[in-house]
């Protein structure tokens, strides 16, 4: 009888446990998961300093130099039910211009990935939760051929001229190779509560046609790239 009573007061309390421990179910931290890195708000914006030199075989080097404005205008929901949000880019030649509206993107964020459609191609921007060292295919949701991103520098400071930021990432689309024949190289840094400051994409080739050129690193064709966050905030 005694064994009985104990094994029914053993059951009670177990019961008793389990649904006190469902009742108390601790959802996940955002923060720790880099949710933050990748900051979604309606009325928040980025402005750019934008740097691009384009090389031609049969023409001097072309250099552009203006700003980009990125905002984000409002929320919605999407084709696959979730949320996303309206990002309009803006640009203007330099800073005393008036802003032109460029183009209309999408972002999103949802548990376990980033995702930001650019001119209607969309690409997995990061993912969640963060890991040094993790890669993914940037391309997975377009039709343009994989291509592996991964995650370093997790949690570090990065100084960007007068910006100092003390927790960032940094996601490479494509690391530096050494290679007589061009180079190609292709990175974002993320800042915590801010987003993307800094984006740079360079490839280009070098000149193959003589022994007077090889391995001098003299670019015959190609582009350089480079995103410099100048300010950012809310409207």
């Amino acid at each position: 009888m005694e064994k009985r009573i104990y094994f029914y007061l053993t059951f009670i309390f177990l019961v008793a446990c389990f649904a006190s421990c469902e009742s108390r179910k601790v959802e996940p931290d955002p923060s720790r998961l880099g949710y933050d890195y990748f900051p979604l708000e309606t009325g928040s914006y980025a402005i750019y300093d934008v740097h691009e030199t384009y090389y031609a075989l049969t023409a001097n080097p072309i250099t552009r130099i203006y700003q980009v404005k990125d905002e984000v205008t409002e929320s919605f929901t999407d084709l696959a039910g979730e949320t996303a949000f309206k990002v309009l880019r803006y640009s203007r030649k330099d800073p005393v211009a008036s802003w032109q509206l460029d183009s209309v993107w999408t972002a999103k964020r949802t548990p376990s990935q980033a995702i930001r459609i650019e001119n209607n191609v969309s690409f997995v921007k990061m993912v969640f939760p963060l890991e040094e060292q993790q890669s993914w295919n940037g391309n997975a949701q377009n039709i343009l051929g994989e291509e592996k991103y991964f995650m370093q520098s997790i949690d570090k400071p990065y100084k960007l001229s007068t910006h100092e930021f003390n927790n960032t990432i940094t996601v490479f689309h494509k690391a530096d190779t050494l290679s007589i024949v061009g180079k190609d190289k292709r990175l974002e840094v993320y800042a915590k509560d801010v987003g993307m400051i800094y984006k740079e994409k360079v490839v280009v080739y070098y000149c193959q046609s003589s022994s007077d050129c090889l391995g001098k690193k003299k670019i015959d064709f190609g582009s350089e790239s480079y995103y410099r966050l100048n300010s950012y905030g809310k409207n």
